[in-house]
């Protein structure tokens, strides 16, 4: 199920486009529908893996573009975030022939992959890897746990205007579930070091992040 970046070099069409504005209709729809938290601390259900599933093979198509595209943003949402990959004095038009970040957005994506491979079963197979990975990041210094929410942002913001007519209202909300449990399990891994707390330090992060869209959209 995962692609792997090789596979980008024969794709005949990209979901690459600069930074252009791009309506948000329905993604900020799913952002404020009504965000059920125990549905987040449950797998992923059977109608969310079949429309991943039907969605995934065409953000495949260009994959290492996509993350790529998914860092752009992270850059423009937050861009002290640059320090922590040491690009804070590369031109924003140069990003994408950075081999850092280049480096980062294909094994992002490939993560994003490898959790289309585990759909049915992400708490054994995938749960503990980002569980870990949550913990590595209070390794770097200067990363701040809210950037978790920053990739949230950036990674809805790319599937829309990857997926175009696709991203239907379903589409955004089964992607918003699957990232927000990425978000979960990655925070969990964070605070286990930093202060110890539990998931609902956690799932307080995820409805800051859906009230924050809501009053964006309302103002």
């Amino acid at each position: 199920m995962g692609c792997k970046v090789s596979t980008i070099a024969n794709a005949k069409s990209s979901c690459k486009m600069m930074l252009e504005p791009y309506p948000n209709t329905n993604r900020t729809s799913a952002l404020n529908s009504a965000f059920d938290e125990s549905r987040i601390k449950e797998e992923i259900s059977q109608e969310d893996m079949v429309i991943v599933r039907r969605t995934w093979p065409y953000l495949c198509k260009n994959l290492q573009d996509n993350g790529l595209q998914v860092f752009l943003r992270i850059f423009e949402i937050a861009p002290e975030i640059k320090h922590l990959f040491h690009v804070e004095n590369v031109r924003h038009t140069e990003l994408i022939k950075n081999a850092t970040i280049k480096g980062h957005a294909s094994r992002f994506m490939n993560a994003i992959g490898a959790a289309v491979d585990n759909l049915d079963d992400l708490d054994s197979r995938f749960a503990k890897l980002l569980i870990t990975l949550g913990e590595q990041h209070t390794n770097y210094t200067g990363f701040k746990v809210e950037y978790f929410e920053t990739f949230y942002e950036a990674m809805m913001w790319q599937w829309e205007r990857c997926l175009g007519s696709m991203f239907t209202f379903d589409v955004a909300k089964t992607w918003s579930h699957v990232f927000a449990y990425i978000m979960v399990k990655l925070q969990q891994g964070y605070y286990s070091v930093r202060k110890g707390l539990e998931s609902k330090g956690t799932m307080a992060t995820v409805v800051r992040v859906i009230s924050r869209h809501t009053l964006k959209t309302s103002a």
